[in-house]
């Protein structure tokens, strides 16, 4: 999501003296060690849920109606590797697609520490052979993207299509079938990946920071409302309950018209009929499924709340 995309800047230029790492002598060891926060990153899919450890690698839980996390040939035939199978290597962000019940079913990708994104699950479409993104991965059944280092979006699936658009992206959310961006100017342009990539209804007029897709589209106006469209008809609302001037930073959509936003404080408001009464945290980042939603903590924690009737809340170890 997009606060995943933060800009690291420096004050000054160091001299030599100033990098040197500091000896045994200068190093206080009665000073506490930093610990390593447990999960860093997570992806609510239909009934599954996947989530990145501090140690950067994955894993991933909940229902499967193949019984059992595969990998494909390259003709798209299943060959599954049991419950446990997730791709080796040190990630920092993972996803899995809306509607799709998780690896056993569909696909997921990932982006591993040097910003190189790795894919597997179903291959019928080619969407676990990646294009060269940078993050702010977003997944349909059959089409994969996210956003290159330059801020354009790159695909790759059913409608392999990539850099799409030139640049100038900060947010990008998949549904079923549709992508929405946001851009630097502040519009919502959505997409059919289904089809082709026409310019579909890209929401309401406003400025917004963050968008997110399920059935239905939502975005987070800057310093208004949470604004919500169906990206097919148009027609447009605002979820109940919310406040007018809500000053969301970031949110996500699953089904069921549901959805939650994170304030500048890092709480969440939910709604909808499976995803209210988040627990009473704070989150650096959320991720909505089709009835559940999860979310990792200040702590380096995940909290999942909703219907976990797959086992998906269920976070391990």
């Amino acid at each position: 999501m997009a606060l995943l995309l933060g800009l690291v800047a420096g004050a000054c230029t160091p001299t030599v003296e100033d990098t040197d790492p500091p000896t045994v002598e200068d190093t206080d060891a009665d000073e506490p060690r930093r610990e390593r926060p447990v999960w860093t990153h997570v992806s609510a899919g239909d009934v599954q849920t996947c989530a990145v450890r501090g140690n950067g690698a994955l894993a991933c839980w909940g229902g499967d109606e193949y019984d059992g996390l595969p990998h494909t040939s390259d003709t798209g035939a299943w060959v599954d590797h049991g419950d446990d199978y997730t791709p080796a290597g040190r990630y920092v962000e993972v996803a899995l697609p809306a509607g799709g019940r998780g690896p056993g079913t569909w696909h997921t990708c990932a982006v591993d520490s040097n910003l190189d994104a790795a894919c597997w699950g179903r291959h019928d479409h080619g969407q676990t052979d990646p294009a060269y993104v940078n993050g702010n991965l977003a997944l349909t059944r059959t089409t994969s993207c996210g956003i290159r280092y330059d801020a354009s979006i790159g695909c790759w699936g059913e409608r392999d299509r990539g850099p799409y658009y030139d640049d100038g992206f900060t947010d990008l959310a998949a549904g079923l079938s549709t992508l929405c961006a946001v851009h630097s100017e502040g519009y919502v342009a959505c997409f059919d990946a289904a089809e082709e990539y026409e310019n579909r209804y890209g929401g309401p007029p406003g400025y917004f920071r963050a968008v997110g897709v399920w059935h239905h589209a939502c975005a987070t106006a800057r310093g208004g409302p949470i604004e919500c469209w169906d990206p097919v008809t148009g027609s447009s609302w605002t979820p109940p309950g919310l406040p007018v001037e809500s000053g969301f930073l970031d949110l996500c959509v699953g089904g069921e018209d549901g959805g939650c936003a994170l304030d500048a404080d890092g709480r969440a408001t939910c709604w909808g009929p499976y995803l209210t009464a988040p627990p009473d945290v704070t989150f650096t980042q959320l991720s909505c499924g089709n009835t559940h939603a999860c979310g990792v903590t200040h702590a380096g924690e995940i909290a999942c709340w909703g219907d976990c009737a797959h086992g998906q809340c269920d976070v391990p170890g």
